[in-house]
């Protein structure tokens, strides 16, 4: 319970001001942009219709999620892995948001410069068009801070999404 109020402190101001709710109806509908590719390799967005979370972080993670999942249109290529999941998601008072994916993310991805930037660019513009408040992306897999996801982009540290 003191952990819990701790981090219901901490966090209240950063929610507040981003204009989401700390607590919400779950079932209420929410639309965002989901970024992935094109069929030529271009970034591409679709906009898709949510269940809302209770809070949101719990839209912060599904919308990362999101980024893997493919749709019945056919015409977008995931940047991210199919199937990653989100371990575990956390928004700090400096409006940074760590995201802790689960070892998909890594063990599944294709490589190389492009599919990299790719992935990052995918997560990033999906947070930053969803969530305008978020300034910084953190990354972890599997509790440890994402060095690189394939050995060719450093990932190390905050990437900046302003």
């Amino acid at each position: 319970l003191v952990l819990a109020l701790t981090a219901y402190m901490l966090f209240k101001n950063v929610l507040l001001k981003s204009g989401h709710s700390l607590i919400r109806e779950k079932h209420s509908k929410i639309q965002m942009r989901i970024y992935c590719l094109d069929a030529d390799g271009n970034t591409a967005y679709e906009t898709r219709e949510f269940s809302g979370g209770s809070t949101l972080l719990d839209d912060i993670k599904t919308a990362v999620e999101e980024t893997g999942v493919r749709t019945s249109k056919g015409n977008v290529v995931n940047a991210v892995p199919a199937g990653v999941k989100v371990r575990n998601i956390f928004l700090d008072d400096k409006n940074c948001v760590y995201i802790d994916f689960d070892k998909t993310l890594v063990s599944s991805h294709a490589g190389g410069s492009k599919g990299e930037l790719d992935t990052l660019n995918c997560i990033k513009n999906t947070l930053t068009y969803n969530f305008r408040d978020i300034e910084f992306v953190k990354l972890l897999v599997e509790g440890k801070e994402l060095q690189t996801i394939a050995g060719h982009i450093n990932t190390a540290g905050k990437l900046n999404l302003k």
